[in-house]
């Protein structure tokens, strides 16, 4: 299911463009993810990939995301001051994209999303919830444990190790997991917050996994 709203064009020259400028590495713990994704929704959740003072493009991590994985039945949680960026906003501009301000306490982002799950789609969210950190893997946010129990939908972890640049050997690399059901009874904000934990340490693990080896294979 593709939103009618979103060119598809404009999906698949955004597509062959992270191909072309980035390649990243993608590494699945199970190829079959990609199909579960087109048949079931999920919220889908990543760390930001590294950031320096001179390479912003972290901001990138969504749509390099949605190519990852084919960028069908995707759509993306934004920060709504990204999509006002030109450069940012044609990055995304043939993405599904939810908006969400990261300076008030709104929930409309969390309504948007459940309808979007309804509909079949599946969600991309950065629990971290900035691009600016001082860790490969910051604290996470409860929003998306909270999306997918509401929803009653699995979480697939996603790590994302490197940085961005053109047309390097240095590839940014994706680590790619599988679905997992939140581990809660009565949906209690205990409960919300030790899943929250949960998969910010698996994410941390995964994260941990692939730099050793990014930096074993690309130590400067």
């Amino acid at each position: 299911m593709v939103n009618p709203g979103i060119s598809v064009k404009k999906q698949k020259f955004m597509m062959k463009l992270a191909k072309v400028l980035f390649d990243p590495e993608i590494i699945f713990e199970d190829e079959g993810v990609i199909k579960y994704i087109s048949e079931n929704p999920c919220v889908i959740i990543s760390n930001h990939s590294r950031r320096t003072s001179t390479n912003v493009l972290t901001s990138c991590d969504g749509p390099i995301l949605r190519y990852a994985l084919g960028n069908k039945n995707i759509c993306s949680l934004m920060g709504a001051d990204l999509m006002k960026n030109p450069f940012f906003n044609l990055v995304v501009s043939g993405c599904d994209c939810i908006p969400v301000s990261r300076d008030a306490a709104s929930t409309d982002w969390i309504h948007k999303c459940l309808q979007k799950l309804r509909e079949g789609f599946s969600v991309v969210i950065f629990p971290e919830g900035t691009t600016f950190k001082e860790k490969d893997v910051d604290l996470f946010k409860p929003g998306f444990a909270l999306l997918a129990g509401l929803a009653d939908v699995p979480v697939i972890p996603v790590a994302i190790s490197g940085r961005y640049r053109l047309f390097s050997k240095r590839k940014l690399k994706l680590k790619i997991g599988t679905p997992m059901r939140l581990s809660i009874a009565n949906k209690t904000k205990t409960e919300y917050e030790k899943e929250t934990l949960r998969f910010q340490e698996i994410i941390k693990s995964m994260h941990e996994e692939i730099d050793t080896e990014y930096l074993k294979v690309y130590s400067a």
